[in-house]
């Protein structure tokens, strides 16, 4: 047995955490202690929530691994809102760490300091999934989730509430290290996999649609040997922009762009888009039509969405990419 403190720092060097931002405060005193005694990982002391928790979407985007952000109760937490949410558009594996009043005192509304009725309900609509500890049982279990789901499959932030007091209680552990047998989603159909290859085979005038899902994948590999072997230009969301170098031959800039650009993806006879959402913002609003679409993705969550897609394939992106390069 251990203080639910440290349990909660183990966990998080054992998932290879290097750097955590934050403000210490009365109601996390104790992860900042126990932090202290991990020198492994190091801690970057910030003026304010909302700049620790854009820090560490800025580290998380930089690094590729999650990026730990820890908080106070209520207005501490409270104050993250905006930068969660520019993660969550960014699919950025952020980890907000917060704290909660007393979990005895939690919902009966007496006027403890910082007290915020339903916290977590703030973080519901801005973040991937949020935990919530109740008893000392759940904080060893709620943390290796909360890692696992910010990278799992389509990365986001995500939200990790535990009160003052399990901080300090005495808490048992659990299996050793973040479960990552199964980060990502299993790939997808075969028959659809078989009708994308075969499209991309027939087909004159493909065109590679790649957005931020592909950069947060580290795929710029694929998308390079994918580009050569189709011989297909390659058009990017806005935050793709540079994920194939901007001197090759066929990267021609990003979707928003006109002239060209445009014409050269409505005159494509398969558009290959490869970990983008497709967006409104990013597609649709600006004019721009998809014929005989290719989608794939993370998950089914945008498929459809804008643009019916002619074939579509939902699971890990890298592999799927690396599937159709045959």
């Amino acid at each position: 047995m251990k203080p639910g403190a440290e349990r909660v720092v183990d966990i998080l060097h054992e998932a290879g955490v290097e750097v955590v931002f934050g403000i210490p405060s009365i109601h996390n005193i104790r992860l900042y202690e126990a932090l202290r005694k991990r020198p492994s990982i190091r801690h970057i002391l910030c003026r304010q929530e909302a700049g620790a928790a854009h820090m560490a979407d800025g580290y998380a985007r930089a690094a590729g691994r999650p990026g730990v952000v820890v908080t106070s109760t209520g207005p501490g937490a409270g104050y993250t809102v905006p930068a969660l949410l520019e993660a969550l558009g960014s699919l950025s594996p952020v980890v907000m760490i917060t704290t909660n009043i007393k979990s005895s005192k939690i919902g009966k509304g007496i006027g403890t300091l910082h007290e915020l009725d339903r916290q977590d309900r703030i973080f519901q609509g801005i973040t991937k999934e949020t935990f919530v500890a109740r008893s000392p049982e759940d904080v060893v279990p709620k943390t290796r989730q909360a890692l696992r789901a910010a990278l799992s499959g389509r990365p986001g932030p995500v939200y990790l509430e535990l009160p003052t007091d399990l901080l300090d209680r005495q808490v048992p552990g659990g299996e050793h290290g973040p479960d990552t047998d199964s980060l990502f989603a299993p790939p997808g159909d075969a028959s659809e996999l078989a009708r994308a290859v075969d499209l991309l085979n027939s087909s004159s005038r493909p065109v590679l649609l790649v957005g931020t899902g592909a950069v947060r994948a580290g795929m710029a590999r694929e998308v390079k040997a994918l580009a050569e072997e189709l011989a297909a230009p390659v058009i990017t969301t806005v935050p793709a922009k540079g994920i194939l170098p901007e001197d090759h031959p066929l990267a021609f800039g990003n979707a928003a762009r006109r002239g060209a650009v445009r014409r050269m993806i409505q005159s494509a006879d398969v558009v290959l888009a490869l970990g983008t959402r497709l967006r409104e913002v990013d597609t649709k609003r600006r004019g721009i039509t998809l014929p005989r679409l290719i989608h794939v993705d993370w998950d089914e969550q945008w498929i459809g969405r804008n643009f019916p897609p002619h074939v579509a394939l939902t699971g890990d992106i890298v592999a799927l990419a690396r599937s159709l390069l045959g």
